[in-house]
């Protein structure tokens, strides 16, 4: 059986510490904008990779799509639900 002592909460301490030197803050400029970087150079090459942007089906052509799939999704699960009952 557990003794009264095990069954005390343990001391709790903060879950963090204050950062006291925390870097300052800085705006960009032109030099960090145009400078290279892994983020720069990704998305450039996704912008070449993915070209032209595609055409879309429009909300409405969309919307009558879900409908009608899930329709027909019904009708068989009822109808083969009704052949075998």
């Amino acid at each position: 059986m557990n003794s009264p002592d095990s069954l005390r909460p343990a001391a709790v301490s903060p879950p963090w510490e204050p950062v006291r030197d925390a870097p300052a803050l800085h705006a960009a400029d032109e030099a960090s904008i145009a400078a290279d970087s892994p983020a720069r150079r990704l998305q450039e090459n996704l912008e070449r990779s993915w070209g032209e942007a595609q055409p879309r089906w429009s909300a409405r052509r969309t919307l009558g799509f879900v409908i009608a799939t899930n329709t027909l999704l019904w009708a068989g699960l009822i109808y083969g639900l009704r052949a075998l009952i």
